[in-house]
């Protein structure tokens, strides 16, 4: 693996657990036992390094395909799923997103896009779900979108909001739960099955730490690679 990549990941690992304004360029330098000399070689500031673990992301995000998944008829609820797994993969941009887009407003200029994109793929899930018949009809003119950005907001500040409230063990599945629970008033008997169903699943979902460990798994193994 070069360097730079190396690097994103070393930044990403620190930046998760000890939140990005906390983390110096001589963390990630000691980290990596490397001096801090080696990371300014290949990044000159830090905003730079988080502009490419911004495209980081993305990319980690397109790798996801969740486009092609609604294409091709995939369960909204999984599609959730796999969006929520992207958010704890790098929860700590989503932690501290005021504060990251504020000092660097490029990243605050992608971000805005990235998020109007994800909202309208969020639209296109609950309409896919009318489409097959878990969801009823559209009440009133509007209300879907708004549902809609409310599930963007729930998954997007979840690991933030557990912070606030002290409830930092709530995992991916409680942010799932909770943000299908926001459509329940709308689910037609097949999409309350489907729920269930779902709901099945994640109690038998991996808990917090053994994401955690996971997650170490596969940094660790992209590191040697």
């Amino acid at each position: 693996m070069k360097m730079r990549e190396r690097i994103i990941l070393s930044a990403i690992q620190l930046f998760n657990e000890h939140g990005m304004t906390s983390v110096r360029v001589r963390d990630i330098a000691s980290d990596m036992s490397v001096s801090p000399g080696s990371i300014s070689y290949h990044f000159r500031n830090k905003e730079e390094l988080m502009l490419e673990i911004y495209k980081y992301m993305l990319s980690s995000l397109n790798m996801a395909a969740i486009a092609e998944r609604l294409i091709s008829g995939g369960s909204p609820m999984e599609i959730a799923r796999v969006y929520a797994e992207y958010v704890y993969r790098f929860r700590f941009f989503f932690q501290d997103t005021l504060e990251i887009v504020r000092a660097y407003p490029r990243i605050g200029r992608m971000h805005q896009t990235q998020s109007q994109t994800e909202i309208t793929t969020i639209k296109s899930i609950v309409y896919l779900a009318v489409g097959n018949g878990t969801l009823l009809p559209e009440p009133k003119p509007g209300l879907y979108a708004q549902l809609c950005e409310m599930a963007w907001m729930t998954l997007h500040f979840w690991f933030a909001r557990n912070i606030i409230l002290g409830n930092v063990e709530e995992g991916i599945e409680n942010a799932l739960i909770f943000t299908t629970n926001l459509g329940d008033p709308y689910f037609t008997e097949k999409g309350r099955n489907d729920l269930r169903e779902f709901e099945r699943r994640l109690r038998n979902y991996s808990s917090v730490s053994e994401v955690r460990a996971e997650e170490s798994m596969i940094l660790d193994s992209e590191a040697k690679s």
